[in-house]
């Protein structure tokens, strides 16, 4: 069964992709309900405020061990507070099985039954690869494309005098989202486009006004549509080896401001001369579990860059089943079985290789490749957004709601929806000029 810490759309994403696998529900824990799990049949749901901190996290995941004593528990984070407060707490999560600290009513339980399994990384790689000033190292060094950026410390750094080395318009962001996003101040967005020397100064002295203690990424801003924009995303098995892919490419970001670099609309993507460079990344590092990479194409470059990875499933994760990578299977198939890798385990898939006709060859890994759009406005609406020729290419069976799956409809979800569909469109038209 899945453990989800978080109740957003990527939790979201999760119970929909085991529901589908093994018509079960996914325990979601949360520090107060919201859209779309708030109302969810696919989720059984357990709320504590305190929940990043260590006590209330590992006292929950034992009393849900102790009420499905027999049961292996999948344990997944679902943002990058979450990722970090699971990894650093990794040792003592997988110990409650282990140990038998949680017990069902009868006091019983078999040394092999129950506990969870974390299948991600350790503390020390996981701080590497959060940190953008290192992960940009570690292309570097593994060869993967990055935009050019330097790093400002907001401790010591003065903005008035900090010189850059590329023109505006640049991109800012920080440099670790989970330190980032404790501060509170106005105007505060996920990452911002600078124009000139004034603006920086503006929102930056906004930002270490706020006190935020960390470093910002300042880089080259790279033009382009949203359909520029990529994701794609892995499954590494527990010797760090990939062995599978999805891609998705950006139909529409969200607008608003504040939530910029989320995603609204998603279609298929395939492009193995990259995802095969990932992959080599993904297993000199020794990467173990879900990941999920930024991409843009840079028609300047005339190739694509990685702006970060996310050491989880991505928030819109359903992409990844929608497009035949159901990673639940993979996981029970793996952690569970004991199986070594069947492509067949997910539908739509092949080797990866070659596209073309004719033998292609074995690179190790499959790639997940059927057609698909996941959505957060419906099609009549995403046509209007983004023109029919790219929605209608993909048949009208393929296109999924991100957080309305069609066995999940329960009035009040589909009213927050409807909500959340109107705000979108809103956005897209007030913003996109």
């Amino acid at each position: 069964m899945a453990v989800a810490l978080g109740g957003d759309m990527n939790c979201y994403g999760v119970a929909r992709t085991f529901y589908e696998a093994f018509g079960i529900k996914t325990v979601m824990i949360g520090r107060m309900p919201v859209f779309p799990t708030a109302h969810s049949d696919l989720v059984e749901r357990y709320y504590d405020a305190d929940l990043l901190e260590d006590e209330p996290l590992l006292r929950i995941l034992g009393e849900i061990d102790g009420k499905y004593p027999d049961k292996k528990k999948f344990l997944f984070a679902t943002n990058d507070d979450y990722v970090r407060h699971v990894i650093h707490n990794k040792a003592a999560i997988e110990a409650i099985g282990r140990s038998g600290s949680a017990k069902s009513a009868s006091g019983s339980r078999s040394a092999n039954q129950g506990g969870y399994i974390v299948p991600t990384i350790e503390e020390e790689l996981f701080d590497k690869l959060d940190d953008k000033d290192s992960f940009y190292a570690m292309c570097e060094e593994y060869g993967l494309p990055y935009p050019k950026s330097v790093v400002f410390d907001c401790a010591e750094d003065d903005v008035s005098s900090f010189e850059l080395p590329f023109e505006y318009p640049i991109f800012i962001k920080p440099a670790s989202n989970v330190i980032y996003f404790n501060f509170e101040f106005e105007g505060k967005q996920k990452g911002y486009k600078i124009n000139d020397a004034a603006e920086l100064r503006e929102v930056m002295g906004r930002i270490q006004g706020a006190g935020y203690p960390g470093k910002f990424v300042f880089q080259e801003y790279i033009e382009g549509d949203d359909d520029s924009m990529y994701i794609f995303s892995a499954y590494c098995d527990h010797s760090g080896r990939v062995r599978m892919t999805s891609g998705g490419r950006i139909l529409m970001h969200d607008r608003t401001p504040e939530l910029i670099g989320n995603y609204n609309a998603i279609t298929d993507a395939r492009d193995d001369r990259l995802t095969d460079r990932l992959r080599d990344f993904l297993e000199k590092t020794g990467f173990v579990g879900i990941c999920h990479f930024d991409v843009q194409y840079d028609a300047r470059r005339g190739d694509y860059v990685v702006y970060e990875i996310n050491i989880r499933q991505g928030r819109s994760n359903y992409y990844m089943t929608a497009s035949g990578m159901n990673y639940a299977k993979l996981l029970v198939n793996e952690y569970i079985y004991n199986n070594s890798f069947d492509v067949k385990e997910c539908d739509g898939t092949e080797r990866a290789g070659d596209t073309s006709s004719g033998p292609k060859p074995d690179y190790g890994y499959a790639v997940a490749n059927k057609p698909f759009i996941v959505s957060n406005v419906s099609r009549r609406n995403l046509i209007k957004a983004v023109g029919r020729e790219k929605v209608e290419r993909v048949p009208s069976s393929k296109f999924f709601w991100f957080q309305l799956a069609p066995y999940d409809r329960s009035l009040k979800n589909l009213i927050t929806m409807s909500r959340l569909e109107r705000r979108i469109m809103r956005s897209f038209r007030k913003y996109n000029k």
